[in-house]
């Protein structure tokens, strides 16, 4: 829980210019939590830390979902949506990765 709050503390002083009614989404983020999924990610690359690989796949119109492995700092961003990364998608327990989930705002 500690690390969720750190995470938004640290989100908020990255975008705290920006205007939540400009902004067209959010992420949650899942602790030690990855995606497990048959599909390749459409794009991996490596980010020094959670919030940078956040902003990869806000930047990605095809991502909805990414996993963040602070270990390699590697950043994998995926197509599932939120609804099928929790209710379909196989979501594993995994030490040292963040699962971050595309929230929209309607």
């Amino acid at each position: 829980m500690e690390g969720i709050i750190v995470f938004f503390m640290l989100f908020f002083q990255l975008f705290g210019v920006v205007r939540p009614e400009s902004a067209s989404f959010y992420f949650s983020v899942y602790e030690n939590r990855a995606l497990h999924t048959t599909s390749s990610p459409i794009q991996s690359t490596f980010v020094r830390d959670v919030i940078l690989c956040a902003r990869t796949c806000g930047a990605e119109s095809n991502c909805s979902s990414a996993n963040y492995n602070s270990e390699n700092n590697k950043c994998e961003l995926f197509k599932e949506r939120k609804e099928d990364v929790l209710h379909g998608a196989a979501v594993i327990t995994a030490r040292g990765y963040s699962l971050l989930t595309k929230v929209t705002i309607h």
